[in-house]
């Protein structure tokens, strides 16, 4: 984008130039208020980059429980609904009514290549089903998925007729609250949180796997090493002995990041 886009802009406003995303059709940009009389031009080099998209939407803010952000169309057809393709499955999303990060898509693919076939896995806030489609699109295991926003749960379930003919797994999936729902299901080979940022699931997640949690949290560069005596504390308390081992995802902003505790549970 910069070097296309170097062609129309200054070089000092290509400075304020951010990452932008492209989900399905739609790409999702940020435009600081240094580009906003240029917002034209930047559209002009998406299209250029990526001549399939139709909509251009820019970025507000994250607004209520289910994360959901503030969109304004700046180019196309007025719409925030879209198929993402990745790892040999369809995501439906509507970005006005359910969180979606593409950015996560080697990490779902990652998730799938630990997985092995004849595991129960359960993956509460579970969103459009983006995990749950990849894992059961190259594994052979029951899921069983949990999710509270009602329209992401509308649209998962469209994702799995979506996606039918293309997984080898099945999945299961449950509306209703995580921290209710939980409780109430048996324990699982492997847990996958994809936790929303501000809930801390740790306990009752780690409490619903018998092999393998995989956590995401966000946390600063300075506290990850106190995230991982947390998790270690908590296999104690709940009499688990665990391996854990922490990666960073992805810079949520400087010096914060998504990461994943792999956490093994030996015994």
């Amino acid at each position: 984008m910069e070097s296309v886009l170097a062609e129309r802009l200054t070089p000092e406003e290509l400075k304020h130039i951010r990452r932008y995303d492209v989900i399905g059709d739609i790409a999702v940009v940020q435009i600081p208020p240094e580009l906003e009389g240029r917002t034209a031009e930047i559209v002009w080099g998406l299209r250029k980059v990526h001549p399939f998209i139709k909509v251009v939407a820019k970025k507000g803010f994250h607004e209520g429980a289910f994360r959901i952000r503030e969109y304004s169309i700046v180019w196309g057809e007025k719409r925030l609904e879209t198929v993402h393709r990745e790892n040999g499955v369809g995501v439906k999303v509507d970005l006005s009514k359910a969180f979606f990060n593409p950015r996560m898509k080697g990490e779902r693919y990652r998730l799938a290549q630990l997985v092995k076939d004849g595991e129960r896995i359960l993956i509460p806030f579970a969103g459009v089903l983006p995990y749950a489609l990849v894992i059961a699109r190259y594994k052979k295991v029951r899921i069983t998925a949990v999710e509270l926003n009602k329209e992401a749960y509308e649209l998962g379930l469209e994702n799995i007729e979506l996606n039918r003919k293309r997984l080898r797994g099945e999945i299961e999936f449950i509306y209703g609250d995580v921290f209710k729902v939980l409780p109430e299901l048996p324990t699982y080979d492997r847990v996958i949180s994809p936790t929303p940022k501000g809930i801390d699931a740790l306990a009752l997640t780690l409490n619903k796997a018998e092999r393998w949690l995989h956590y995401y949290d966000f946390v600063g560069e300075d506290k990850i090493v106190d995230l991982r005596r947390r998790i270690t504390g908590e296999c104690a308390l709940q009499g688990k002995d665990c391996e854990v081992r922490v990666k960073k995802v992805s810079e949520f902003k400087p010096h914060v990041f998504k990461v994943c505790a792999d956490v093994r549970i030996l015994g």
